[in-house]
């Protein structure tokens, strides 16, 4: 499967899954409404919003001045924001079909049955790092990425597959650079804010009954048994802010947001936030 349709794929298995999203939307919803003082509240940038499940539009767009949502799935965009009732306009931008990835049109002409040489992934990589979102004016004064660098990482395990020498490498390299762009969109004393998911109850099956209020420390036991998606570790993540320079040049201070449980009918998915201000 084409790493472009993996991401489209889940956007229609769940574009009508409003009402499963819940309580997912509503810890996002805490989660943006809260982001600083009044004069922080302008501009939003909400990267990966597919259907638009995991906001209320209305109330996003009363609370901020801009609100730009960016996906690789136009047909995704319009139909989520038709559902909420609201039309692109100033206070609601559109920006589709983007890769924030950079890295998709490659993935697409890869399989795991034919691997790409070292030269090739190191051209991907060297591709990603030089890759600038086409969006205007990117001074935001929020910006979030939803869930997507999970999905990111998903292609490359569909493309590259996760037993190739160099599969770990790419995905470190990666979302250092999803952390970058979550940062360099954002204006300095912004806020930058990446929600991830980091387990399933695919091997962690208690996540289907567990009361909220033990979720914390089941998510950390579970980190501890290295139960969780590769390169999602928030612990790992934290540390890497304070290893990288480039990040470390980008940050003022940064805070998990303890996690949350997201179901999906049999399926349910352990989601963190880190929250990030830019110096």
């Amino acid at each position: 499967m084409d790493a472009s349709e993996i991401h489209r794929r889940f956007n229609r298995e769940t574009k009508n899954k409003w009402q499963a999203y819940g309580s997912h939307r509503a810890h996002v919803m805490s989660c943006l409404l809260r982001q600083g003082d009044p004069p922080l509240r302008n501009r939003l940038c909400l990267l990966g919003a597919g259907n638009c499940h995991d906001v209320d539009l209305p109330a996003l767009r009363s609370h901020f001045t801009e609100v730009h949502l960016v996906d690789l799935d136009s047909q995704a965009l319009e139909r989520g924001i038709a559902r909420q009732g609201c039309q692109p306009s100033d206070n609601l931008q559109l920006h589709a079909p983007v890769d924030v990835s950079g890295i998709v049109a490659t993935l697409d002409t890869w399989r795991p049955d034919m691997p790409p040489d070292a030269d090739e992934i190191d051209a991907l990589l060297r591709g990603a790092s030089a890759h600038e979102l086409p969006l205007p004016d990117a001074d935001f004064d929020v910006v979030v990425s939803l869930c997507l660098l999970s999905q990111i990482i998903e292609s490359l395990v569909v493309s590259l597959g996760s037993e190739h020498p160099q599969f770990l490498e790419a995905v470190l390299r990666i979302r250092k650079k999803h952390l970058e762009t979550l940062l360099k969109l954002t204006r300095p004393g912004g806020r930058a804010i990446l929600i991830t998911d980091v387990v399933s109850s695919d091997t962690a099956p208690a996540l289907l009954t567990l009361p909220e209020t033990q979720l914390p420390n089941a998510v950390a036991d579970w980190i501890n048994e290295q139960n969780f998606f590769t390169g999602l570790n928030p612990m790992a993540i934290t540390e890497s802010l304070a290893k990288e320079a480039e990040l470390c040049q980008l940050i003022a201070r940064h805070a998990l947001i303890k996690p949350w449980r997201w179901n999906l009918g049999q399926r349910a998915f352990a989601v963190y936030a880190l929250a990030m201000e830019r110096k």
